[in-house]
């Protein structure tokens, strides 16, 4: 009897999948076919399919290929769809699971067979340094929830701050309401009411799951769980106003207010945390501010990472050349006026376009200047009639009020 399937969607990651297929067959070794490994395959164009027929694990894999790339989402919900065990679990391709902690899982799960799936957090794994990182959210105890207890699961995600990305459900329920997501609500936030519906949940303290942040040196990929985090905040919270809907009937006008108020501070804080990764990593300067200026509306400014004026001036520099000069077609950007040293190295990294200092002459039609101030004292030898564009410091900074 097959007790667990592991399931694994993939897509062109071949040398992930070959290390994670190794990893499996050392650690399943001895189980007598109790747990067995789905590795559903996106029509990938690497070698993915001759690593899978070549895998250690032997029959324990079975490779299901797709005649056409479906989708990430439909690949997930297709291969979990194949599995034969109890129980499914989830795995990328690239990450791991922490073996006591599903041991604990699979007994909670057995000792509650009207538990239709158990949800815990996860923990950041480095293989380089053999070292387990920083664990997402905690929580005290094991919770179970009563079927349809909408109110119940709603204070204890906002409570904990949970999102409830990881966990291992009955396969014979995820067979008969396939959860899925739009782009209003977070999945991490609905399927869970889907699965509440059939049966209770249980949300365990204790971690299964590891989020691989490096395998090698040099590994850097960007992570998927990342790059949400930059642009998700409205989709969490359409996903917890889901949620609170489905528990207001349950629930006194106090409840409510207190679960909105506490949807409210996740949604600020998940704003604050976009807001840092992208002013860390490069994302779009215009962006940033956007989220910046909608932060200072909800009261945070005094929590932005960097002061506002520092945000609005690197995304009115960003936007002189990536936003203006192709519209007016213009190739090069001249400053001219008195700029600091620090100001001149500032909008050279920023723009986007070769900079140059302004010398006696005319300049041409190729060029985007960028007046010092507003524009007081400059050289009478100054002749920008011929410019493509032309603002001085003042009027573009007043562009992001």
């Amino acid at each position: 009897m097959t007790i667990l399937s592991i399931c694994i969607p993939t897509f062109n990651r071949a040398s992930y999948l070959q290390r994670l297929l190794a990893c499996l067959a050392q650690e399943l070794a001895g189980t007598d076919g109790q747990i067995e490994v789905v590795v559903s395959d996106n029509a990938s164009t690497d070698d993915t399919a001759r690593i899978c027929a070549s895998s250690p694990l032997g029959t324990v894999l079975r490779y299901v290929r797709q005649s056409r790339n479906i989708g990430a989402e439909a690949n997930i919900q297709s291969v979990i769809r194949q599995a034969r065990g109890t129980y499914a679990v989830y795995l990328a391709d690239d990450d791991i699971l922490l073996w006591p902690g599903i041991a604990e899982a699979l007994a909670l799960l057995d000792a509650d067979p009207d538990a239709t799936a158990l949800y815990a957090p996860w923990t950041h794994v480095d293989l380089v340094r053999n070292r387990t990182g920083r664990q997402f959210y905690h929580q005290t105890g094991i919770a179970t929830i009563a079927r349809c207890d909408y109110l119940h699961l709603a204070r204890h995600i906002l409570d904990n701050r949970i999102f409830s990305e990881i966990f291992i459900c009955r396969t014979d329920i995820y067979r008969r309401i396939i959860p899925g997501h739009t782009d209003i609500a977070f999945w991490a936030f609905t399927a869970p009411c889907m699965l509440l519906a059939f049966g209770r949940l249980i949300y365990a303290p204790t971690p299964f799951y590891g989020s691989v942040t490096r395998h090698f040196d040099g590994d850097d990929r960007t992570q998927l769980g990342m790059t949400e985090v930059q642009m998700g905040w409205d989709r969490y919270r359409g996903g917890l106003e889901h949620l609170i809907g489905l528990a207001r009937p349950q629930a006194n006008a106090h409840d409510i207010a207190g679960l909105i108020a506490s949807a409210d501070v996740i949604v600020r804080d998940r704003m604050l945390v976009a807001l840092r990764l992208r002013l860390t990593h490069g994302g779009d300067p215009l962006e940033s501010l956007d989220l910046a200026t909608r932060l200072r509306g909800l009261g945070c400014e005094a929590d932005l990472p960097q002061p506002l004026d520092q945000i609005r001036s690197a995304a009115a520099i960003h936007a002189l050349g990536h936003q203006i000069a192709p519209v007016v077609q213009g190739r090069r950007r001249v400053l001219a006026g008195a700029f600091p040293p620090e100001a001149v190295a500032f909008a050279t990294s920023r723009c986007g376009l070769p900079v140059a200092l302004h010398s006696p002459g005319r300049v041409d039609g190729n060029d985007i200047v960028l007046i010092a101030g507003n524009g007081a004292g400059l050289s009478p030898d100054l002749d920008i009639g011929a410019a493509a564009f032309a603002i001085t410091e003042a009027d573009l900074l007043a562009r992001y009020p």
